[in-house]
């Protein structure tokens, strides 16, 4: 780290850990060294960082151990199983940082990201920073286009940024592409939610909503590696309807908790859609077992005049509605581009 960055921050920031680095690790031992390697190596030296063994079965937690015996800014610890999000509300609870950072265990981060994520924060008083991430397969090939930004948003109003990133679709909602000021977890008593998948759908909404000010970093610091067992590779299970359900009334319940200027419903929206793109890829068994809630859904999202998108208040009532008016929809765009 340059001088005149370590002036700056120390201008900024008290003596103690400025960044708590929280990894959640479950059964990811082959990746895990990389991954832990990827934060000491830093150049950016002021963070502590937290093994959180999620009830393990390989030998990662015997590969925390040895990183814990070995330096003295990492703690680890070891808990019974219970999900990623339950491992990172573990780290909330023993973080000591003024800034959060979740890394996954099978990922890594470039070596000047710290350095950049807590500069970007100090620089623009910024309690949210938001970055992009070079994609890679199982194999370590680069996976091109999947976690990055066409454009850069500028700096402000962290609800309206993520409005402009849902018209642009590319409100990428993973907790990794975060960097947070840890008063924005304390102040609102934010904790992940638990025993669910898409649980960073609802992280996400809140942080941006929550936020005082958001900076991007438009360049990849983050490496995301895509493995054959994610949640976005593997087929659809009962889980992932489940969890759509809950996002969908989570989100909403926070929603109109809000400001009247911030409840903006285009997240909401998205997860809509995933209610019903999941209801839809479900097995007549597990349709028939939650056909009355997902009634119910629909009947909330109509009640709502579909939160004005005329095309989720088609697809509530026919797929096939959709598909006519979105084929309407290519066909005028394509007439208007001529």
């Amino acid at each position: 780290m340059g001088n005149e960055l370590g002036i700056s921050l120390n201008e900024c920031l008290t003596d103690s850990v400025h960044i708590s680095v929280i990894i959640p690790v479950y059964n990811s031992a082959i990746y895990l060294q990389q991954c832990i390697e990827s934060a000491l190596n830093q150049t950016y030296k002021n963070f502590e960082i937290l093994l959180i063994d999620d009830g393990s079965t390989d030998n990662s937690p015997q590969i925390c151990d040895e990183y814990f015996e070995k330096y003295g800014n990492i703690r680890t610890f070891h808990k019974k199983n219970g999900g990623a999000s339950s491992a990172r509300n573990y780290g909330l609870k023993e973080a000591k940082g003024q800034y959060l950072y979740f890394l996954d265990s099978d990922d890594y981060l470039e070596c000047q990201a710290l350095e950049k994520m807590i500069k970007c924060a100090i620089d623009n008083c910024a309690d949210l920073v938001f970055f992009e991430a070079k994609t890679i397969d199982d194999k370590g090939n680069q996976v091109f286009g999947r976690y990055d930004y066409h454009k850069q948003y500028l700096t402000g109003q962290p609800y309206r940024i993520m409005e402009e990133m849902i018209d642009n679709k590319e409100f990428h909602v993973g907790t990794p592409f975060f960097f947070i000021k840890s008063s924005v977890f304390s102040k609102n008593d934010l904790l992940f939610n638990e025993g669910i998948i898409y649980e960073d759908m609802i992280m996400a909404y809140k942080l941006f909503s929550l936020a005082n000010v958001a900076v991007h970093i438009h360049e990849y610091i983050y490496v995301r590696r895509l493995r054959p067992d994610s949640v976005t590779t593997t087929k659809y299970t009962e889980k992932n309807y489940i969890s759509a359900d809950t996002v969908y009334w989570e989100v909403s319940k926070f929603r109109n908790s809000l400001p009247k200027e911030k409840q903006s419903p285009k997240h909401l929206i998205r997860c809509a859609y995933s209610v019903i793109n999941n209801y839809r890829q479900m097995t007549p068994v597990v349709k028939k077992k939650y056909e009355a809630d997902y009634k119910s859904i629909i009947k909330d999202i109509l009640d709502n005049d579909a939160y004005g998108d005329k095309a989720l208040k088609l697809e509530c009532k026919s797929h096939l509605l959709w598909f006519i008016y979105k084929a309407k929809e290519k066909v005028f765009a394509k007439i208007k581009g001529n």
